[in-house]
């Protein structure tokens, strides 16, 4: 047949619509399924946990229970429409009270919802939810798995780690957000422009495009990956480093720091820790107190600090030097450098000429983009008679700091 009868035309006594027709017109208001015309099969998404399978509790003993639940599937052997099926009460089944444990093999028996109907040659019209012994009793033509139990030889009760869940996914009506466990069963869902899933796994809504899913608003995920389908302009917040991320249409790229994870450190050389700096010799400055650190800037012996993250960087540097000494004025500096081999090489840089009684104090800073892996060093010079050392009378002054501030 291919035009039905339409729900609900009036006839004679008998009647117009037939069981096939009742089953498609009920259909139409669930969510679609892999034609047209058929809906999804699946457990109906409700309070509680609809058809799960458990242990007994408190105390596991022989038995097993089922949750209450309502059911759509689709006849075999070509019927049409949805079965709505229904088990309004906890159902307890006892699994080993009528066929105990082996002594010597394990087996793995089967929860199942099993429909028949005689209008497909079945014996009799029934629903039923029941225990298959594994090894034992086949599996029906269109039954349902809810689950699977391990039976270990010679065991005297089912725990909850001798239960898999084999649930089908969850169904809604047409237009509903249809609740997923994960990317695996959003990826069995019959999907079509507009289709609304939740994903448990991730606590977001995806939407299908009807080309792909996406996630519309700003998630929150530990991984970039989560996203299967970015669309560019696309924004995420990384609980992993703090950022918000945006898609560029090829690549992510973190943009704005939230404040979740530091993005700043500062390095100090306080009271009681001394340096010196030899007449005329650039001299790394190590500050051996770490105020606070971010893993986007490490450092093995606090005086060539390598920046992880690539992308605009504030540094800041400041050093006192105890006094001269001598009769005559001499040039100090003090410059933010390259960390490796180069120290000559500068991005920022300040000098002055100071009286032998004067501690020359300098600070300097600088914006850079730099690309990760780059290394950074804060160094001195002074062309003092004498070797100076650290003025480290105050706690704060001499400091090195550095701000990421965006790609």
């Amino acid at each position: 047949m291919a035009e039905r009868n339409s729900w609900a035309v009036s006839g004679p006594a008998t009647g117009l619509i037939t069981t096939e027709d009742a089953r498609l017109a009920v259909t139409a208001l669930m969510q679609a399924g892999v034609t047209p015309v058929a809906g999804a099969d699946g457990i109906r998404a409700g309070v509680g946990d609809p058809g799960r399978v458990a242990a007994a509790t408190p105390s596991p003993n022989t038995t097993v229970t089922v949750q209450p639940f309502q059911m759509f599937s689709s006849p075999r052997a070509g019927g049409h429409g949805s079965y709505v099926q229904t088990l309004d009460g906890v159902k307890v089944i006892d699994i080993l009270g009528a066929h105990p444990a082996s002594t010597s093999v394990a087996r793995d028996d089967l929860i199942v919802a099993v429909q028949t109907d005689t209008f497909y040659g079945d014996p009799a019209n029934s629903f039923v939810v029941k225990q298959l012994v594994g090894g034992v009793d086949p599996v029906p033509a269109g039954a349902v798995k809810l689950a699977s139990v391990h039976i270990a030889a010679n065991a005297q009760t089912v725990n909850p780690e001798n239960i898999t869940d084999l649930r089908p996914p969850n169904v809604v009506g047409l237009g509903g957000v249809v609740p997923v466990r994960d990317a695996t069963q959003r990826a069995a869902l019959s999907a079509y422009r507009g289709l609304t899933a939740y994903r448990g796994d991730r606590n977001w809504l995806e939407v299908n495009d009807g080309a792909a899913w996406r996630v519309p608003s700003v998630p929150v995920c530990t991984a970039l990956t989560d996203i299967t389908n970015p669309y560019q302009g696309q924004l995420v917040a990384s609980l992993t480093d703090g950022l918000l991320y945006t898609y560029t249409g090829t690549a992510w790229v973190g943009a704005v720091a939230t404040g979740a994870t530091p993005h700043e450190a500062r390095y100090e050389l306080r009271a009681g820790q001394t340096q010196t700096y030899p007449q005329g010799v650039d001299t790394r400055v190590v500050f051996p107190t770490v105020v606070y650190s971010t893993p986007d800037v490490t450092t093995t012996d606090n005086a060539v600090f390598t920046l992880n993250r690539g992308g605009l960087w504030s540094i800041t540097l400041s050093l006192r030097l105890s006094p001269g000494g001598g009769a005559n004025s001499y040039e100090a500096y003090l410059a933010i450098t390259d960390g490796g081999d180069n120290i000559t090489k500068r991005y920022a840089h300040q000098n002055g000429f100071f009286g032998p009684a004067t501690p020359p104090t300098m600070s300097t800073s600088t914006q850079v983009r730099l690309p990760a892996g780059a290394t950074i060093s804060g160094s001195a010079f002074t062309q003092a008679p004498t070797t100076r050392t650290t003025d480290s009378s105050f706690g704060g002054p001499n400091h090195i700091t550095f701000t990421w501030l965006r790609p």
